[in-house]
């Protein structure tokens, strides 16, 4: 079976996005996600932008195959987290994550690692190597 960039896009953020509700519900994280259906059309779109992204700069810079795809996924999700978390705080979609406590701030970051490893590991494999 032919792995496909749209549904591993969509399986990154599904992975990332189960991290965090798993984290709420469980009284991990308090990050008071409030997801309306719109909010979650946003958040599934910036996943599918992002990972075209990581396609992108990893089809550019080919020699970045060769780190594998667990550490070019753990150094994309820990960029996207360095990142993403002030956008999505200021569009109010989750609480500032750094006054929130260290569980808080662990939970996020396993989510940004878990969707750049899914994201890498279908990038890679989808490219002409």
């Amino acid at each position: 079976m032919e792995r496909s960039i749209h549904f591993g896009n969509f399986f990154a953020t599904l992975a990332g996005l189960i991290v965090i509700l798993l984290g709420e519900f469980s009284g991990i994280s308090r990050l008071e996600v409030n997801l309306t259906v719109g909010r979650l059309l946003v958040v599934f779109l910036f996943g599918q932008v992002l990972g075209y992204a990581h396609y992108f700069v990893i089809r550019y810079f080919d020699r970045l195959v060769a780190w594998g795809p667990w550490t070019l996924g753990v150094i994309y999700g820990l960029i996207l987290w360095v990142l993403m978390l002030p956008i999505a705080s200021a569009s109010t979609l989750i609480a500032p994550v750094m006054a929130k406590g260290m569980p808080t701030i662990i939970t996020t970051l396993v989510a940004f690692i878990s969707y750049g490893v899914v994201v890498a590991n279908y990038s890679m494999f989808t490219i002409d190597t």
